[in-house]
């Protein structure tokens, strides 16, 4: 990433450099979540997510439910990236030189394989 003005890259390229929350967390990034019903905006600890779902996870075109009670909505990860001023949605497509994760359901399917 060679360019001096940041804020000129596309999301696809900054996923590529911090694709999981272990890679934001070591690069410095700020991540909150914000619902798109209730607008409730709330600070992602990155070290307490690493210590509960390890450092593999990823936020990028996620939506979980809204965590206030009673909620519909759905929430959108955003992250400031170090040397930016702004938040941006977590949202880029996968890249197409990097396969693709196995899934849960395939993640279980080998455990239970390598078992028998």
């Amino acid at each position: 990433m060679g360019q001096r003005n940041l804020d000129r890259y596309g999301m696809h390229e900054w996923r590529r450099k911090a694709e999981t929350i272990g890679d934001m967390f070591r690069e410095g990034w700020d991540v909150v979540s914000w619902c798109d019903a209730c607008h409730l905006e709330m600070a992602v600890d990155l070290a307490a997510m690493i210590k509960v779902k390890g450092p593999g996870l990823s936020l990028w075109n996620r939506k979980p439910p809204c965590r206030r009670l009673r909620c519909e909505g759905r929430a959108h990860f955003k992250a400031r990236i170090p040397g930016l001023y702004q938040y941006r949605e977590l949202v880029a497509p996968w890249p197409d030189d990097v396969p693709p994760r196995p899934t849960q359901g395939e993640l279980a399917a080998r455990r239970k394989a390598a078992r028998d």
